[in-house]
């Protein structure tokens, strides 16, 4: 019926318990799947709603191409937000900059994915 489909019990019907299919895994080598320079500044302290969910989504859509990218908090580090306003002009956020080019935020990210050109972007393989 599921013919061809993965479902949350396959490791057990491959004869393996979970716990030895994860032993059988190389999981000290953790993979990256870019080439480029990647930054995400974000806020961990605020009261919107929207950036909230932006920050949330952009992060799950990095780590889904599995983008090592660096994560930098602006209300931890003032002087990283006021160089992330002079480069983008823009105050809002998140922000994702690659290879030192401001991208946008997760709707500008989610309009390259749309569009197939963020793997381009960031060098994934």
């Amino acid at each position: 019926k599921n013919k061809g489909k993965m479902g949350d019990n396959d490791v057990v019907k491959s004869g393996l318990m979970p716990s030895e299919f994860i032993a059988d895994q190389d999981v000290s080598a953790k993979p990256t799947g870019n080439t480029a320079h990647v930054e995400l500044f974000v806020a961990s302290a605020t009261f919107s709603l929207a950036m909230k969910k932006d920050q949330q989504s952009l992060k799950i859509l990095l780590d889904s191409k599995k983008v090592n990218y660096t994560e930098i908090d602006i209300v931890k580090n003032k002087e990283k937000g006021e160089e992330m306003r002079e480069r983008s002009g823009q105050r809002k956020l998140p922000q994702l900059f690659i290879n030192g080019e401001y991208i946008g935020g997760y709707d500008e990210a989610l309009a390259l994915e749309e569009d197939g050109l963020l793997n381009q972007k960031l060098g994934c393989n």
